[in-house]
């Protein structure tokens, strides 16, 4: 038996209830069919895919980056146009004025005399430390290493004053052709223009490993292939210098360059080789440092004379005793 849920009336199995409520719901149950509970279908877990995976931007080269290979670039480019001609490549660049090239040209030209006399240097010391240890029976080995920061700074500055010197040298060859060239413009077609004199250099620096006397025989021609090249440059800046007061100026001037070369350059070698460190034990000093102490010593033997005087003095006694 079962009762009827709305109104408690008893009722047979099988049957309904005849009450409203009763049949108010069981016409909304034959309207409203029940609803299936409905499944959400699953999905398979996601797999990482390299295809779908975020892709970094490739890196872009920094702005100094980029300046750089354009300078380099730009160089190569000079340099391929120069050993196909000389005169067109230097006129060339003075028309577009393109100063990265000259430049660069001027920093190589000045590194590697820099770099030729540590070379050189180096070559020296080398030969010095070997003989040294070869007849000492010091139980204290020996070094002397060459200065490479006096080198460059030294060698450096050589370069720059005699660079100046031969553009000063070619405006002034070029104004007595009434040429328009500035001295910027000079600048640039000596600089230009100094190829084989760097390639020499460059050379010699390579060559000191090797032999002393070589270096210095690349050494010297790159200092003449300066003056001849320096005289090519006022031909090729100036069309109608081929004429007797242009090269009666140049060589002048280049022989006043020179002039002013043998009288001051030594000093500035000297400054470099006064860098060399000899190393016995654990003490070490410089040969700058010990020239000068020996220097005062040696005034010091005289009563404080100097250089000249103390010549003055062993020439007059070598005379008087008939040395």
């Amino acid at each position: 038996m079962k009762y009827c849920q709305f109104c408690g009336k008893q009722l047979e199995d099988g049957a309904q209830c005849t009450c409203e409520e009763a049949q108010a719901a069981a016409r909304a149950a034959q309207q409203v069919p029940p609803q299936a509970p409905q499944q959400v279908p699953q999905q398979p877990p996601q797999q990482f895919s390299q295809q779908y995976a975020p892709q970094q931007a490739p890196r872009q080269p920094s702005e100094m980056q980029q300046k750089a290979k354009a300078a380099a670039s730009g160089l190569w480019s000079y340099l391929k146009s120069y050993f196909a001609s000389p005169a067109q490549a230097v006129q060339d660049s003075l028309a577009r004025q393109d100063m990265m090239v000259s430049i660069l040209l001027t920093v190589i030209r000045v590194l590697a005399l820099g770099l030729a006399i540590f070379g050189v240097l180096h070559k020296i010391c080398s030969t010095v430390v070997s003989a040294i240890n070869e007849y000492s029976y010091s139980r204290d080995a020996v070094k002397v290493s060459a200065p490479l920061f006096e080198s460059l700074l030294y060698g450096g500055l050589i370069a720059i004053i005699g660079m100046a010197l031969f553009i000063l040298v070619v405006f002034v060859a070029a104004k007595a052709q009434k040429s328009t060239l500035s001295l910027g413009g000079a600048w640039q077609a000596s600089a230009n223009n100094g190829v084989l004199t760097t390639a020499l250099l460059l050379l010699a620096f390579l060559l000191s490993f090797v032999s002393i006397s070589m270096a210095l025989t690349f050494i010297l021609l790159a200092v003449l292939s300066s003056v001849i090249f320096g005289a090519l440059s006022v031909q090729y800046t100036c069309p109608g210098s081929d004429s007797g007061l242009s090269w009666l100026v140049y060589f002048l001037g280049a022989a006043v360059v020179i002039f002013i070369s043998y009288k001051f350059f030594p000093t500035l070698l000297f400054k470099a080789a006064g860098g060399i460190k000899m190393t016995v034990g654990k003490e070490s000093m410089t040969l700058g440092t010990a020239m000068d102490e020996a220097a005062k010593g040696f005034q010091n033997a005289f009563n404080g004379a100097s250089f000249d005087e103390i010549f003055e003095q062993m020439i007059e006694s070598a005379m008087r005793y008939g040395f």
